[in-house]
């Protein structure tokens, strides 16, 4: 399974610079997992990510598995 890590600092959220997000591929779901690293300030908070299509379709909040990680859906990567 490929992994995109990101950097959740405060309410800003950024791409890991050291994470290689190059060829990524619509029909990839189910293989790519978003991880989550999140600043001191989210301890003790849930954690839930939301994921929207380019077009502004918003997919069901997913609880992120140990407060970090979770499956990107399907249709969000069409």
């Amino acid at each position: 399974m490929r992994k995109l890590s990101f950097i959740v600092n405060g309410q800003v959220i950024e791409k890991d610079p050291k994470c290689d997000f190059s060829n990524l591929f619509p029909g990839a779901g189910g293989l790519i997992e978003a991880e989550f690293s999140f600043s001191t300030d989210w301890d003790g908070c849930s954690k839930v990510a939301a994921f929207f299509s380019p077009l502004g379709k918003e997919y069901p909040p997913r609880v992120l598995a140990d407060g970090k990680t979770c499956v990107i859906p399907f249709p969000a990567l069409e």
